[in-house]
């Protein structure tokens, strides 16, 4: 007679496994487009000088190839290349946020002193263009005089207004009290304040003898 309730002849046993696979993503650069700035009146401003310094060079630069060269023509040239290539770059920079990144520059500084710098260059080359299109009425040239020192002065009224912009954006950080020099020693100054609560505790009944009462009425030590 076959026992019953014992392990049965044959049994079947199923095994699982769980294999997860993790993903890692390779550290790279992302680049995102700061709408805010592309469409606050800074970043329009460098649209318009991008554009009118890319006019403004290809007209001078075409000086040359009509050998029509004259004296500051140099001058004139490095400025409306460089600063129209600095510009550019600077354009990017701050598009593709950048500068956010890039945090052990001062790109407000930067960008204060670049416009500046290319505000003042661009007077000087405005006024050498400007003078030798005052010379030249006669010349086969004379148009592309008139239309580089068209460029040339709007470029300096364009760099002068960002410059603007700049000076204010920079005294809202703080000024030059937000500069760091090298050698500067920084001073932090910490404040700490402790409070201290002290709780009063009711002291101990007694009794009119000045002795503890006992611990209860007839009780062995009453």
């Amino acid at each position: 007679m076959a026992e019953t309730g014992g392990f049965p002849d044959t049994h079947t046993t199923s095994t699982y496994s769980t294999t997860t696979t993790q993903q890692t993503a390779s550290p790279g650069v992302s680049c995102t487009i700061d709408k805010g700035y592309a469409t606050s009146l800074p970043g329009i401003i460098r649209i318009v000088e991008i554009i009118i310094g890319f006019l403004y060079w290809t007209v001078v630069a075409s000086f040359s190839y009509y050998g029509y060269i004259f004296a500051g023509y140099s001058w004139v040239i490095f400025v409306a290349v460089s600063a129209w290539v600095v510009t550019l770059i600077l354009y990017i920079l701050f598009l593709l946020a950048l500068t956010k990144r890039v945090t052990i520059i001062n790109w407000v500084l930067t960008e204060l002193i670049n416009n500046a710098a290319d505000c003042l260059l661009h007077f000087i080359a405005a006024i050498i263009i400007s003078v030798r299109a005052g010379q030249f009425t006669g010349a086969s040239q004379h148009g592309k005089l008139v239309w580089g020192c068209l460029c040339g002065w709007t470029l300096v009224v364009l760099y002068g207004i960002s410059t603007f912009f700049n000076v204010r954006e920079f005294q809202a950080m703080g000024g030059v009290s937000t500069l760091r020099f090298p050698g500067q020693a920084t001073t932090t100054t910490t404040t700490t304040t402790t409070t201290t609560h002290q709780v009063e505790q009711p002291p101990d009944s007694v009794d009119e003898k000045g002795q503890n009462p006992p611990p209860y009425p007839g009780g062995p030590f009453s």
